[in-house]
């Protein structure tokens, strides 16, 4: 667990040699897509990261390649403004948290994305300011809502 430190622009380098490291938690330590980029490079087997509570507005391109055992992501608290296409035919990938970011809706394309994802059971888009909008009952039941989770 990195989270809530005061690095000064570098992640320790201690981390490169944890190659089976499976969690891999930087929480609010106002992370760029450089810092995702270490982990992509440093982390391949976590299957497990929270990258919540940071400035992201964007994964590194290669995020869903790379992290291909990655079966659950935290990107909640960040500043997404859609869904981002680069966890979209994660093959492992089975929860994902997008809550409290700025997503105002979920296109065509990436419905169709997320549909195809053999193991996603759980995306949650809460608090986010997502338009109302019609969704196929098949995503419908994949979304986690602030209720479901208050029950």
């Amino acid at each position: 667990d990195l989270g809530s430190n005061l690095f000064a622009g570098v992640l320790p380098t201690a981390v490169l040699g944890l190659a089976q490291l499976v969690e891999l938690r930087y929480s609010a330590l106002l992370c760029r897509v450089w810092c995702v980029r270490w982990s992509l490079l440093t982390c391949k087997s976590t299957a497990d990261q929270s990258i919540d509570h940071n400035t992201l507005s964007e994964l590194p391109d290669e995020f869903g390649s790379r992290l291909s055992r990655l079966r659950s992501v935290n990107l909640s608290g960040n500043h997404f403004g859609e869904v981002p296409r680069q966890i979209m035919g994660m093959p492992a990938l089975e929860q994902v948290d997008l809550s409290a970011n700025f997503i105002v809706g979920i296109d065509d394309d990436a419905r169709e994305a997320l549909l195809r994802m053999p193991r996603l059971r759980q995306l949650d888009v809460s608090e986010n300011p997502m338009a109302e909008q019609p969704l196929p009952a098949a995503l419908q039941d994949l979304l986690t809502t602030r209720q479901d989770q208050d029950q």
